[in-house]
C-alpha cells in the first residue's frame, strides 16, 4: 500500500498524492499540494487505484502531509466496489472530455464495467475524480466504438486513468463481450494447454533397428 498513487477529494476540490506511511490505525499521505480546506465534517474522500475508495476522518493537516483515520472495515486495504472482473486486454483507446481531445493511449485492462487507460505524458487538464468523459476504444476492425464514461482515478508517472463504463449501445456491448469472450477463451486453451500431460510413448520388447539393417526372425517352431 505504501506508495500507492492517491486523490483526495475535499468539497469541491481534489489533490494528488501517494501513501506515505501507513500505520495500524491511520494513513498518512504525501500530498503534491496543500489541501485547501477540510470539509466541515473533518472528512475527504480517498481515491487509492486499484485499493478503491473510501470515505475517511481527517486526523491532522501539516503543509502537504495529511493524516487521516483508517477506515476500520478496510484494515488490510480500501474496499473496491468494482462488480465486473477485469482482464489484462490492450486495445488503442482516445479520451476526449466534452468532445476536446485529451490524448490517445490503450488500456490496460478491460472488462465490460469499466477500464484503466494508459496515455503518455503528464496528467492532462481538466481531469479529475468524477470528470464525465468520452472513451473511443478500437475494439476489432470494424471502427472505433464510442462510450460514456466516468472518471474513477487518476494517477501518473505514467498517466493511468480509471473509467466506469455509462450507457452504451447495444452494438457497443456486444463487440466488448465478444473482445473479452475470446481472451477468456484464449487463457482457457492456454491453462489447458500448459496443464495437459504428453503423450504417451508405447514401449516394445524388440530394440529399434537402423535403415536397412536385417530384421530378427522368429525361430521355426520344432517339428512334431
Amino acid at each position: 500500500m505504501r506508495g500507492t498513487a492517491i486523490s483526495v477529494r475535499a468539497g469541491d476540490a481534489v489533490v494528488r498524492g501517494q501513501i506515505e506511511r501507513v500505520r495500524p490505525d491511520r494513513l498518512v499521505l504525501a500530498l503534491d499540494a496543500p489541501l485547501p480546506a477540510v470539509p466541515a465534517d473533518g472528512r475527504v474522500v480517498i481515491t487509492a487505484g486499484e485499493l478503491g475508495r473510501a470515505t475517511v476522518e481527517v486526523v491532522g493537516v501539516e503543509a502537504t502531509e495529511l493524516v487521516v483515520r483508517r477506515p476500520v472495515a478496510a484494515q488490510a486495504g480500501f474496499q473496491s466496489k468494482r462488480r465486473f472482473q477485469r482482464f489484462p486486454v490492450e486495445v488503442p483507446a482516445r479520451l476526449a472530455v466534452r468532445g476536446e481531445p485529451l490524448g490517445d493511449g490503450h488500456t490496460a485492462d478491460l472488462s465490460p464495467g469499466g477500464a484503466l487507460v494508459t496515455l503518455p505524458g503528464a496528467v492532462p487538464l481538466g481531469l479529475a475524480l468524477d470528470t464525465p468523459v468520452q472513451v473511443a476504444l478500437r475494439l476489432d476492425d470494424d471502427g472505433e466504438v464510442v462510450i460514456e464514461a466516468t472518471v474513477r482515478y487518476v494517477g501518473s508517472g505514467p498517466t493511468r486513468v480509471g473509467l466506469r463504463f455509462g450507457l452504451m449501445s447495444p452494438n457497443a456491448r456486444g463487440r466488448l463481450l465478444a473482445v473479452l469472450s475470446a481472451h477468456v477463451r484464449a487463457e482457457q486453451a492456454a491453462r489447458a494447454a500448459a496443464t495437459s500431460s504428453p503423450a504417451p510413448v508405447l514401449l516394445t520388447d524388440a530394440e529399434p533397428q537402423p535403415d536397412g539393417a536385417p530384421q530378427p526372425h522368429a525361430e521355426p517352431a520344432p517339428a512334431g
